[in-house]
């Protein structure tokens, strides 16, 4: 793939659509879309919008495990255009982690788990016990290898998921709204799992959600899809502010992100630069605040 600048163009998708056999209506329009090594792109749009169809493409499974589907436009990723290139060419380049854990769960235990498709490469002993080592260690999951998948919690299931992808060491790995059955603690340590593996050893990620919150915290450039299409790209504090856009197709902003829209609308000073996470937030606050209190207490000692 050529590069871009000095970051290599991993994905390009070019005015890509997609339409089930035997049916009217495109699930995917004229979707263009550029990804760079290192990057972590978050996918955002409601339930049924076209962005699991869209990871689909993106690893293959469409159009090689559908027969007689019309396609429009490309998908090249990692050198390869998708609808040539057989799924398991494309998996060594690309891993994929579904919204449901188990449903990828090929083993008893944990340990098998992230083992399992080392073994199927023929990778010499030696050499899958560092790998497994290493991918314990990222995702944390050191605690539960001698465990089975079944029994441990959710987040630890997805990370036991992703774990498994990590050892085969993909260039690209793409989260199917991974945390949507988890509850806090559990969407916190998967979102810290991925940050450490995008951020320490540069994997580049596709991260679909709804939870704008989430694409926020990690996210160098969001793609909003809606009704099959992508109605805004760009980094999150370009698209985020866009209060009316988020709202015409029913996605919440980032709630740190409103309080900074409303605090605007009332006069409030505020820096340029609107408010993505809750840590950004507490400091700027916290300084206006202080500041306010200072203000108040030297009017008070000129009575």
């Amino acid at each position: 793939m050529s590069k871009e600048g000095e970051k290599e163009l991993l994905i390009r998708v070019e005015n890509f659509g997609f339409k089930y056999p035997g049916t009217r209506d495109w699930v995917l329009q004229d979707i263009n879309l550029d990804v760079h090594r290192g990057d972590f792109v978050s996918i955002l749009g409601e339930s049924g919008c076209g962005k699991s169809t869209l990871c689909r493409a993106l690893v293959g499974l469409i159009p090689h495990s559908l027969k007689y589907c019309e396609l429009k436009g490309k998908i090249h990723v990692c050198d390869m255009l998708t609808e040539e290139t057989p799924i398991t060419t494309i998996s060594k380049k690309v891993g994929m982690v579904f919204q449901d854990p188990e449903a990828q769960f090929m083993s008893l235990k944990v340990e098998d788990e992230i083992v399992f498709g080392l073994e199927n490469r023929g990778l010499p002993e030696e050499e899958i016990t560092r790998i497994l080592n290493e991918v314990s260690e990222t995702v944390g999951i050191g605690g539960i290898l001698e465990k089975s998948p079944f029994e441990i919690s959710g987040g630890e299931k997805q990370r036991v998921v992703i774990g498994s992808v990590l050892a085969l060491k993909p260039e690209i790995i793409i989260l199917d709204e991974p945390t949507s059955e988890l509850d806090p603690i559990g969407r916190k340590e998967i979102l810290a799992s991925i940050g450490k593996i995008n951020q320490e050893l540069g994997i580049t990620i596709i991260y679909v959600t709804h939870e704008t919150e989430e694409a926020a915290y990690l996210s160098n450039k969001v793609a909003l899809m809606d009704q099959g299409r992508f109605i805004r790209q760009g980094h999150p504090l370009e698209v985020f502010p866009d209060q009316e856009l988020f709202k015409n197709i029913g996605i919440r902003l980032p709630q740190v992100t409103e309080l900074y829209l409303e605090l605007q609308k009332r006069g409030l000073q505020l820096n340029d630069i609107p408010y993505l996470t809750l840590e950004e937030a507490e400091e700027d606050l916290a300084d206006i605040i202080d500041s306010k209190l200072r203000e108040v207490n030297s009017n008070e000692q000129l009575y």
